[in-house]
């Protein structure tokens, strides 16, 4: 199902743009920063902890602008594309806590990915840039890996989260358009997940 729609909103995409001037889609990647703590992942055990907090992300969106400075947006996100396999939390327990034995333990936080729709509110400034925000929620999944004694265990979790953003528009040619944008994506497994993209959008020439 994950992959039709992604193959849905890639024809989306690629469509002529020109259909209707009021139609965008676009694509970004960037750095994400995980709001985690050693807090997150401690049983009552934990000795000693570090946390990763930065890995890539990137994304695909779509949407659609029905007043001038008012739309909705909807697009897929990979949140955490763990480019370096580092796990999110690394410590030792001292076993006296209800998760983990005496010894060194490992929490991964794999590949939250979902989909995400959002109104957005727009700024134009002059003819060529635009400032815009969005407010929406956010449907993951992800997978938690825990290795503890050697021993993995992988537990599947998931959630429907809000998510927020902001960011800046300017116009390259008549139809494309560089964009810049931070986002912030609540709770995603125990904490919130930043965004901050470089994108390209197809479509909408700003007013």
């Amino acid at each position: 199902m994950r992959r039709l729609a992604i193959a849905a909103l890639l024809a989306a995409l690629l469509a002529p743009p020109a259909l209707t001037a009021a139609w965008y889609g676009g694509a970004a990647a960037g750095l994400t920063s995980l709001g985690h703590t050693v807090r997150d992942f401690d049983d009552g055990s934990i000795l000693i902890g570090d946390v990763d907090d930065e890995d890539y992300g990137w994304k695909l969106f779509g949407g659609y602008r029905f007043l001038p400075f008012l739309g909705v947006e909807a697009g897929y996100v990979d949140l955490v594309n763990d480019s370096d396999s580092t796990p999110s939390f690394v410590g030792f327990s001292d076993g006296s806590g209800p998760l983990y034995r005496r010894g060194p333990v490992s929490v991964d936080i794999d590949d939250p990915t979902g989909f995400y729709g959002a109104a957005v509110g727009r700024l134009p400034i002059g003819s060529r840039f635009a400032l815009f925000a969005k407010l929406g929620l956010f449907n993951w999944s992800a997978d938690v890996t825990t290795i503890n004694l050697g021993v993995a265990q992988t537990i599947g979790d998931s959630g429907t989260s809000t998510m927020a953003g902001a960011g800046f528009e300017a116009k390259i040619l008549p139809l494309l358009r560089l964009r810049a944008e931070w986002e912030r994506y609540a709770e995603i497994v125990r904490g919130d997940v930043d965004l901050i993209s470089i994108g390209i959008v197809l479509g909408v020439p700003l007013p």
